[in-house]
Parts: C-alpha cells; sequence; structure tokens
C-alpha cells in the first residue's frame, strides 16, 4: 500500500514534536544551570571544570548522585586535538560557550516546531549533535545515545524534500521570495496536491 503523502504532517508529528521539544528542553536547562542557578560567575567555574577537566583529561568525577549513566572514571577525550581545544579555547570562555549553544538549542527547537527556516535547523542541528559527541560522548553513554538519535531523526527529517509539509516554511517562502539569501535557507514550498476523485 503506497503512503499518501498528504499524511506526512500527521505521520511524522511525533518525531518532529519529539526532536522539538529535546532541543528547547535542552536550551532551557542549559541557559538556567549556566546562568540562573547559582548565577554567571559560579556557573562559568563549573562548566570551565567540566569541559577543561572531566571532558578533556578525563579522571575520577565525583557525582553526588547515583546513576547508572555516568561512570565515576572517566578516560581522557580520544579525539585527536579535541583536548587541547576544549581545555585551552572553550574551557576559559565556558560561559559564553555554554550560554551560546543554548541559544542556539533554544532556537533549533522553535524552529523545528514551528516549521520556520526548517532546512537551516535542520542542518545545523546535526552539527551541534556532532560537537557534542566529539566533546564529550566518551564521558556518558546518555549523551552519546541521545545525541546520535538526535542527529538521525533531524538527518531524516532534513533528507525528506517536503520537511516543510509542517509550519511556517511555505509562507515564509513565499514573503521572502524576492529576498535570495531568505529565500534560500527557507525550505521550498509543499507543491500542491490534487484531490484524489472519490471511489
Amino acid at each position: 500500500m503506497k503512503l499518501n503523502m498528504r499524511f506526512y504532517p500527521l505521520v511524522l508529528a511525533p518525531l518532529i514534536l519529539m526532536l522539538g521539544f529535546i532541543w528547547i528542553m535542552g536550551g532551557t536547562l542549559n541557559m538556567y544551570d549556566v546562568n540562573f542557578a547559582q548565577g554567571p560567575a559560579s556557573g562559568n567555574e563549573r562548566y570551565s571544570y567540566l569541559i577543561g577537566v572531566v571532558w578533556s583529561e578525563g579522571g575520577w568525577y565525583n557525582v553526588t548522585y547515583s546513576t547508572l549513566y555516568m561512570p565515576s572514571r572517566i578516560g581522557p577525550n580520544p579525539v585527536p586535538g579535541m583536548s587541547w581545544f576544549l581545555e585551552n579555547v572553550m574551557a576559559p570562555n565556558a560561559g559564553a560557550v555554554m550560554t551560546t549553544m543554548a541559544v542556539f538549542e533554544l532556537l533549533i527547537g522553535i524552529s523545528i516546531l514551528t516549521g520556520a527556516f526548517t532546512k537551516i535547523s535542520l542542518a545545523g542541528a546535526p552539527l551541534m549533535n556532532l560537537g557534542i559527541l566529539l566533546a564529550a560522548g566518551q564521558t556518558n553513554p546518555g549523551i552519546l545515545r541521545v545525541n546520535l538519535l538526535m542527529l538521525a531523526a533531524a538527518l531524516a527529517l532534513l533528507l525528506y524534500r517536503r520537511q516543510n509539509a509542517w509550519g511556517l516554511d511555505p509562507w515564509l517562502a513565499k514573503k521572502f521570495k524576492k529576498v535570495s539569501l531568505l529565500s534560500r535557507i527557507v525550505s521550498t514550498p509543499a507543491k500542491e496536491i490534487p484531490e484524489q476523485p472519490a471511489v
């Protein structure tokens, strides 16, 4: 039985909703944790240690709660050059880096949920997932699993040529068709599907 593509929004709604909410949840939690939980100075200090020592060099990582997913002994980052990058570039600017990432996570989630500028958000999402995997994938099986799943989901939606059937992209494409840069990052409008005769 051939799938009628008119039902794209309904068929892929769970995937779109899950992916959008995960990005929004991650961005909101990171923004709160870095800037508001104990203040920006404390957030910068904690994330500087996490990025520059735990993610980079590994070692014993003390947690105050019991979990199956966080090993107490973490090895050094296995990606060539990543330890240097984490320690010397990201860790000294941890607060700004994590805040910027949180903003991008929120924007990606909002874009996916509203169907606005989905082409650019679904291209950027896997790049962010890949960056997280390279930086911290070895520290936690949970980080590895969720980012691989999110990466695959975003690529599946990006490669599906009617990803814009959900949301604001068809309207935005009409609005920005005379602005070449914006029209390129808005998904191509979905074609009208003729009504099939009643049987």
